[in-house]
């Protein structure tokens, strides 16, 4: 893709008509309405000559005013994936396989920073890194213009002053960063600082800002105001009609106080669609487009002929300009995370074409370090190319991190299984990026481990990481009979030497040292509990590729991983035996329907059993659904799951993203010695589920299925870890 278009100086006067001011309002998804507004305008042939917006209206005015052709507006506007933009991570597949392990565990991207002068939370869900380069991969050929009078169309963008309560009409400085502000939804995006002012979405105060329009030289005020109108007092039921009143009374006053100094004022029919309904886009853009085709008798009155709109045109637009070059490269921001870190993730160097997906590639890998807030960029023009300007805002309540995660699991025999989490990370304690990881889980299954990472070079490639931790297990052993009573405690202590694969993958291979007890309850053993001070020792090597865009609902990509674990006595353990484990996940989607493909194995490698607390156990959710958790016991076995699902709807953008229905077999059994693996002796389960995948985890009401009524019926809440 080439640069955007590179335009100069505000559009001029058409054929000494009247100059028209476009006034156009926030309202979330609701302002896919200004698009078809606009297209009735061009259609029209009425010129705009200056642009004053807010929130969604400022990212559409914005563009236009930038001098974007509307068709190009209209396409990649259309195209967003607004959930995904309200998720600062980069693509999952982009992501280091360190950062890919945390979907799995924590509730959404939310950490607490906690040092010695306290708790410091983020000042909003999203910081906005996506947003940010779209606006600013679409607003680049303006990039140069630091006067928004000077753009092909003079333009001011709201903005709210959070400290002192002031509208702020933003007309000067860098575009991407005035929209950005102006967008800032509190609570859901971070603010933005400008000329130090601490500045949140515009239309707190001001969300139709007509006044702004009448000291920008115009004759004409077209308005465009999709906000909602305040409720009567019997539309105000529940707790959150109450709160949006509350948080809109002022702005809509404000709005309401203006509207009589518009010349045209359009309404579109949106009142029934929500803030956050970004499934209706187009819907929402056919009504913009209704209501202004209503008032085409009013704009005739501005339109201009065909020749002098063709001019108007394109003085706004121009085509792109060639690819140009990287002339240098400069890191701006940095104060804990040691520059050569960053420049390990960056591939792009000076002297290399400005390629802008590229570009958009290193700047997820650093983002994906994990220590940054925001992570920017800039062009400045130079001889034969750009200055390029990587801009990096560290994370403020860093370095030191909460995060927390939870599992719930409730099946029809009415037992729960809650699983807390809270996690502690203590980042940068070196200049390689060391960090140190500890986990708590409580419950049923209690943990606490602790891993210290140490990269050994600035690449990140090759790391050395030691471990220490503690399970604690309560489960039960079903095994056909009165199920018994097992609890089991596990310490130990792993050295592991490794190779990150970049985005790709880990290869790992550890020295293990452990001590296992087990306790049986009402069980008793002649000769005493032969699991009471089990020692293991042993080394494990592993490599794991993960290439999936989602582990909870994937859509495309492929997981492998393979381990072996070698286990001798005379590297301190009671036993000497062999096993390994497999597992492949593929997957493929068409349009809303995904297949996926998925084996997972497992094996002592002799053909004698396992040690007990080396056997394997499945069983549960996700592991023969119709069983017990756990019911089967043994030291080989395999299960194939072939999976269909399909995406049924969408979550509103801050809860989620997709929902699910679909389902999967599961073909496979456990053996106790490797003879007795029979193809012939496979035990099917179904699994039909209803999902969604939510900021807070996947989430599955699912009935598992088996041969002689087994059945189970699960409601499943969080990541899993």
């Amino acid at each position: 893709m080439g640069l955007p278009i590179l335009a100069q100086g505000g559009a001029d006067t058409t054929e000494d008509g009247p100059r028209i001011g476009l006034a156009l309002s926030g309202g979330g998804a609701r302002g896919y309405a200004h698009l078809g507004v606009l297209r009735v305008l061009e259609e029209q042939r009425v010129p705009i000559h200056a642009v004053a917006a807010t929130s969604m209206g400022a990212m559409v005015g914005g563009l236009y005013a930038a001098g974007l052709p509307l068709e190009r507006i209209e396409a990649i506007m259309l195209d967003l994936n607004w959930p995904d933009l309200f998720d600062d991570q980069p693509a999952r597949r982009d992501r280091t396989f360190r950062r890919k392990e945390e979907d799995q565990r924590f509730l959404f991207d939310f950490e607490v920073g906690i040092s010695r002068q306290g708790v410091r939370l983020p000042t909003g869900l999203s910081a906005g890194q996506k947003l940010n380069f779209f606006l600013r991969r679409n607003t680049l050929g303006v990039a140069h213009i630091s006067d928004f009078n000077q753009l092909p169309i003079p333009y001011r963008a709201m903005g709210t002053d959070i400290v002192k309560g002031d509208s702020v009409a933003l007309q000067r400085g860098d575009l991407t960063k005035a929209i950005r502000a102006s967008m800032a939804l509190p609570g859901m995006f971070a603010p933005v600082s400008i000329d130090n002012r601490l500045l949140v979405d515009g239309g707190v105060v001001n969300n139709l800002p007509i006044e702004v329009l009448k000291d920008m030289d115009v004759d004409v005020i077209i308005a465009v105001d999709i906000g909602l109108p305040l409720r009567e007092r019997d539309k105000l039921i529940t707790l959150m009609d109450v709160s949006s009143q509350a948080m809109g009374i002022l702005s809509r006053k404000q709005v309401e106080q203006q509207l009589d100094q518009a010349d045209l004022l359009i309404v579109p029919p949106i009142s029934d669609i929500g803030t956050l309904d970004f499934a209706a886009t187009a819907e929402i853009r056919n009504r913009g487009e209704d209501a202004a085709r209503a008032a085409v008798d009013q704009l005739a009155q501005w339109s201009v002929s065909e020749s002098a709109y063709r001019a108007y045109q394109q003085r706004r637009t121009k085509p792109p300009p060639a690819t140009k070059r990287v002339v240098s490269l400069d890191i701006v921001g940095l104060k804990r995370v040691d520059e050569r870190v960053v420049r390990g993730r960056l591939r792009l160097k000076p002297g290399d074409p400005l390629d802008l997906p590229s570009l958009r590639r290193d700047l997820d890998r650093v983002f994906g370090l994990g220590d940054f807030e925001l992570v920017d960029f800039q062009l400045k023009p130079a001889e034969g190319g750009f200055h390029v300007r990587i801009l990096i805002r560290e994370k403020f309540w860093g370095p030191n991190y909460l995060h927390f995660g939870v599992n719930t699991t409730i099946d029809d025999d009415q037992n729960t299984r809650i699983l807390p989490l809270v996690n502690l990370t203590n980042t940068r304690l070196n200049a390689l990026g060391g960090e140190l990881r500890t986990d708590f889980i409580f419950g049923e299954t209690q943990r606490l481990r602790s891993e210290f990472y140490q990269p050994l070079d600035f690449g990140g490639r090759f790391f050395i990481a030691p471990q220490i931790g503690i399970d604690r297990d309560k489960s039960q052993l079903a095994g056909g009979g009165e199920p018994l009573e097992l609890e089991s405690i596990f310490f130990r202590a792993n050295l592991d030497l490794g190779l990150n694969l970049g985005a790709y993958g880990e290869f790992r291979t550890r020295y293990v040292y452990g001590k296992y007890d087990a306790d049986f309850g009402v069980l008793e053993f002649p000769d005493g509990n032969p699991l009471d001070g089990v020692t293991l020792g042993g080394i494990s090597t592993s490599l794991i590729v993960d290439r999936l865009d989602n582990r909870a609902f994937p859509k495309q990509g492929m997981l492998t991983s393979l381990s072996l674990f070698s286990v001798r006595e005379d590297m301190g353990a009671d036993d000497t035996f062999d096993s390994a484990t497999f597992n492949l996940v593929l997957t493929k989607s068409f349009g809303r329907h995904t297949l996926l493909g998925w084996l997972e194995s497992a094996s002592g490698l002799e053909n004698e059993p396992l040690p007990f607390y080396a056997q394997y156990g499945i069983g549960g959710f996700f592991s023969f659904s119709a069983y017990e958790r756990g019911e089967l016991i043994g030291s080989h076995y395999a299960i194939l799951r072939p999976t269909y699902l399909y995406r049924a709807g969408n979550l509103p953008a801050p809860i989620g993203d997709g929902i699910y229905v679909g389902g999967w077999l599961e073909l496979g059994n456990m053996w106790q010695t490797r003879d007795e693996v029979d193809l012939q002796d496979l035990r099917y389960t179904a699994t039909f589920t209803l999902g969604a995948d939510t900021r807070i985890g996947p989430v599955y009401l699912s009935l598992g299925l088996a041969e002689k009524d087994r059945h189970s019926l699960y409601l499943s809440i969080g990541p899993s870890f």
